[in-house]
């Protein structure tokens, strides 16, 4: 198996081969999440897990909650052991409108999944 993946693989005395081919075959992937929301009219919060900040512009708010969420997802699957993680972003969005402004946005959840391969068990041929 690691010969077909391009790996080399290490697998020490003693240690269950199928933790050992997991390691080589196994994808690290962590999630995380940060909301933005319209409490009042012109503020747009963004909420995450180091606090709350507010926005004069939805756009802001949405791209600032990008970079957090990217950040957050990135960290966490380099602190789970995956090497060199690839981030996909997602935004869902919810819209309202309002006789007084029309459309305006209700609430965005900004979604990213950092994935990787495990930093053990490879070694480059």
């Amino acid at each position: 198996m690691a010969r077909r993946l391009g790996a080399r693989l290490f697998v020490p005395e003693h240690a269950a081969v199928c933790n050992a081919v997991g390691a080589v075959a196994g994808v690290v992937s962590e999630t995380s999440e940060v909301l933005v929301n319209q409490p009042t009219l012109n503020v747009f919060r963004v909420h995450d897990p180091a606090g709350s900040r507010d926005y004069a512009d939805a756009a802001e708010a949405v791209e600032e909650a990008r970079r957090v969420s990217r950040e957050l997802a990135l960290s966490a699957a380099r602190r789970a052991g995956a090497s060199d993680p690839h981030v996909d972003t997602s935004v869902s969005e919810r819209r309202a409108r309002s006789e007084l402004t029309g459309g305006y946005l209700a609430e965005a959840t900004v979604r990213s999944r950092a994935t990787g391969r495990p930093a053990t068990g490879r070694a480059a041929e």
